[in-house]
């Protein structure tokens, strides 16, 4: 699942980039809870790490050029404490 057809299915703009990063880290912790693979399953720990950095990457380069780190700053502190814990489930 893409996080834009996510954001569509809970009812936002599919544009995650035009959130402020508050906003962005209660999607994200939202999203990392519920996201799944093709056949319904959870990602795997190595599949969601990917899919977080892949985010990341994604935020930071042209056209967004935003300067966040979804691993490192406050505001997805939250975020990454439900990310963690997905990865141990």
């Amino acid at each position: 699942m893409y996080v834009s057809d996510w954001l569509v299915e809970k009812g936002h703009t599919p544009d995650f980039e035009l959130q402020d990063k508050e906003m962005l880290g209660e999607l994200l912790r939202t999203f990392y809870i519920e996201a799944r693979n093709a056949k319904g399953e959870k990602y795997s720990k190595s599949s969601l790490i990917n899919l977080r950095s892949g985010l990341n990457r994604a935020m930071n380069m042209p056209p967004f050029n935003w300067t966040i780190n979804l691993m490192k700053d406050f505001e997805f502190v939250h975020a990454n404490k439900v990310f963690n814990s997905s990865l141990r489930v």
